[in-house]
């Protein structure tokens, strides 16, 4: 049997604090999103499904990808009540944008075809989470 090498050790030591680390400051409790390339439609819709439901949004959102790449949108406002859309995703491209005056964002899908109407699918949100959505956005793309 081979012994390990002390550089080999110590890059597998400094492996293992590195990814220790990565869980300080989250609650263990399974509430963290794990984005990555590879993930099912599934998951990437479950991940979309969990920010669309923060508590701290005005309006709730919930996702589903229909056939021929058409992503529904099931929001729910605390005032002015529920509003569904339908929007085809090719020819669309996820946009973040910073609100005025504030530390929150909104993402959008923006239409590359002249007339046909930009869509806000979050707005409100803080950055991690506004970031996060355009990203998922931009990889819902994968199962079309």
């Amino acid at each position: 049997m081979s012994r390990l090498r002390p550089c080999a050790l110590a890059a597998a030591a400094a492996a293992w604090l590195t990814l220790s680390a990565c869980s300080d400051g989250y609650t263990g409790k399974g509430d963290v999103l794990r984005l990555e390339y590879g993930m099912s439609q599934e998951d990437t819709l479950y991940a979309m499904n969990q920010i669309g439901h923060g508590k701290h949004l005005e309006t709730h959102a919930r996702f589903v990808l229909l056939d021929g790449c058409v992503l529904e949108v099931h929001a729910r406002r605390q005032f002015d009540g529920k509003d569904s859309r339908a929007i085809l995703l090719p020819g669309t491209e996820a946009a973040l944008e910073k609100h005025p005056g504030g530390e929150t964002y909104s993402v959008k899908l923006n239409s590359a075809t002249p007339g046909y109407p930009d869509h806000t699918v979050l707005s409100n949100a803080p950055w991690s989470e506004a970031t996060q959505m355009k990203w998922l956005l931009d990889y819902v793309r994968r199962f079309c």
